[in-house]
C-alpha cells in the first residue's frame, strides 16, 4: 500500500473543492506563534483578511531534503 505525504493529501483535498485542517503541535514555537497571531489578527478583522503570504525554505541535513 502506497502512503501518500500530507502535502499530497492536501492538494488532493483542495482539488476538488474541500476544506481541510493541519495540527500543529505545540513544540514548534516558532510556528505555533506566528499562527496565533495571525488568527487573533484574523478575528480582530472579522476574518475579512484577503491576502496571504508564504514562505518557503528547503534545507539538506542527515542525507535529506528538507522543504518547508
Amino acid at each position: 500500500m502506497r502512503r501518500e505525504s500530507k502535502k499530497g493529501i492536501a492538494q488532493s483535498i483542495c482539488e476538488q473543492g474541500a476544506d481541510y485542517l493541519v495540527a500543529l503541535k505545540g513544540n514548534q514555537r516558532t510556528l505555533n506563534e506566528h499562527v496565533a497571531l495571525y488568527f487573533r489578527n484574523a478575528v480582530e478583522k472579522g476574518f475579512s483578511i484577503t491576502h496571504f503570504d508564504y514562505q518557503k525554505t528547503a534545507d539538506k541535513d542527515h542525507g535529506r531534503i528538507e522543504i518547508r
